[in-house]
């Protein structure tokens, strides 16, 4: 699990999250899940009933971050091949991964699964979108 901690803190580095604002990506490590990721994230959180909640597929999520276009420079290209590594590595040691988006305008988002270990791990950042 140590390994995998550390390869998910290294994904991350220097990486943002484009909405209408740039917010970083940090890893996310959790409690031991126990009656589904998304339940078990809410709780760990202590997140009010009354909260907007809302899932979407990883690959919605990280679509338009892995996508290298025509007109993008050097850097775009290594940020999308960066968020595509991050992708991999996430799908490829997690189970059961859903990206989960808590709230509305300032949305708190977490691409979250199970690790070997029986415990929350992946990535959390903010989306605005007005």
């Amino acid at each position: 699990m140590k390994d995998l901690k550390t390869r998910i803190k290294k994904g991350c580095g220097g990486l943002f999250y484009i909405s209408e604002t740039d917010a970083k990506i940090f890893p996310f490590f959790g409690s031991r899940v126990q009656a589904g990721v998304c339940s078990t994230l809410v709780s760990e959180l202590g997140l009010s009933e009354n909260i907007e909640i809302n899932e979407i597929s990883v690959e919605e999520f990280f679509e338009r971050a892995t996508k290298i276009n025509d007109w993008h420079g050097e850097n775009e290209k290594q940020n999308a091949k960066r968020f595509a590594a991050l992708k991999q590595l996430l799908e490829e040691n997690l189970t059961d991964l859903k990206v989960i988006r808590i709230g509305t305008i300032l949305i708190d988002v977490f691409v979250v699964g199970i690790d070997g270990g029986g415990n929350l791990a992946g990535i959390r950042t903010k989306a605005v979108e007005t």
